[in-house]
């Protein structure tokens, strides 16, 4: 047999046999009930399949298991949140009304929009991603983790 037929017979073979491990580290949902999301922040990274603006930070903060903050990329919001294993229901959200551009609302009020349409989630924890999805499954939400904010002021 020639040697770069056997080399290469045999660079296939890690190959596959890495491949086939990574796929055993799929995605998982890291805890019941939202604990692996309190004190987490998260920014949109497409919404409803849609994308999103570059360099406009939609977000959303998990404070407690019953409370988020988000930046809908003009306004601030805040409001409760319920979990039930993978099950996670957003209630009515109070925000400031400044005003945008067109641009801008439009993905300000997609993203909110699919808030109040989320039913469920995943957590990614080999990729640190976020997923929401509707009622049918199907993504609608995905965001990537955040620096936490600081909570003790830094000193020099």
């Amino acid at each position: 047999m020639n040697f770069f037929v056997l080399q290469r017979q045999i660079a296939t073979a890690t190959l596959v046999v890495v491949l086939a491990g990574c796929g055993s580290m799929g995605p998982a949902i890291t805890s019941e009930g939202g604990d692996d999301l309190v004190g987490t922040r998260w920014l949109a990274e497409d919404i409803d399949g849609k994308g999103v603006i570059d360099m406009l930070q939609t977000t959303l903060a998990f404070e407690s298991n019953m409370s988020v903050r988000a930046n809908g990329g003009c306004n601030n919001a805040f409001g409760n949140v319920t979990f039930k294993g993978d099950k996670i229901e957003f209630g009515a959200f109070g925000a400031t009304m400044k005003m945008c551009s067109e641009a801008i609302s439009d993905q300000e009020s997609r993203f909110f929009k699919a808030l109040g349409e989320t039913r469920r989630y995943r957590l990614d924890t080999y990729s640190d991603l976020l997923f929401f999805m509707d009622k049918d499954g199907r993504e609608i939400i995905r965001f990537s983790r955040m620096a936490p904010l600081a909570t003790e002021p830094v000193e020099d």
